[in-house]
């Protein structure tokens, strides 16, 4: 396959997993951190007992559910799996980031007239901008490196991300030709390398809940 469609593949489902990771984390870790609702508690725990099990344990089960819907070898199937494995971590991260944010803050703009939704997302997102940023981050790179899921869902080359197919030019049994290898390697690295020097600045600088660090 050709090299450029294996990296729009994979950009494809990096950038579509973190956007749906960044938007259920926040939504679900306002919820959590804001709400006292009948069965949080447990709720709770039962995302700490999913991170308990390492994904790859699930790969057989994943497998067999993605082939009873239908998506097997589409590039939905790894933006869905690599979404909802990742979630708990990302929940508990962004729970962490509101629970920085004072209760006084918002009830400050909700008595100013400020409505439930402008609230947070006027005065809460602002201050909780490192979260999502962080959370963005590791989003991405984790959807860019994915090679278990990818090389289990999908079969067909025109599917194929950077990963399967960095595999495949390491792995030809007609030779090694280590100047490609290297020419795909540092393909694979820079979007990686890129999101990290533009991200830098923002990480370093992080300020929580008013308070710079």
């Amino acid at each position: 396959p050709w090299v450029w469609e294996a990296f729009f593949n994979s950009l494809l489902v990096a950038a579509t997993s973190t956007a749906f990771k960044v938007i259920v984390a926040t939504l679900a870790g306002y919820y959590l951190s804001r709400f006292a609702f009948r069965g949080r508690s447990a709720f709770l725990q039962g995302l700490l007992v999913l991170e308990v099990f390492h994904p790859w344990m699930l790969t057989i089960p994943i497998f067999l559910v993605i082939f009873w819907v239908g998506l097997l070898n589409t590039l939905t199937a790894p933006i869905l799996v690599l979404t909802v494995i990742d979630l708990p971590f990302f929940i508990f991260i962004m729970k962490g980031f509101f629970d920085a944010v004072p209760w006084d803050i918002e009830m400050s703009a909700m008595t100013d007239g400020a409505s439930r939704r402008q609230a947070f997302f006027q005065v809460v997102l602002p201050q909780v901008k490192v979260g999502l940023l962080a959370v963005g981050v590791f989003a991405f790179l984790k959807g860019w490196e994915d090679y278990v899921f990818v090389r289990t869902l999908l079969f067909e080359k025109q599917n194929w991300t950077m990963s399967l197919y960095l595999f495949w030019v390491s792995d030809d049994i007609m030779g090694v030709d280590y100047g490609v290898v290297a020419a795909v390697g540092v393909l694979y690295v820079i979007p990686s390398l890129a999101l990290y020097l533009f991200c830098q600045k923002y990480l370093v600088q992080m300020t929580i809940g008013g308070i710079k660090g």
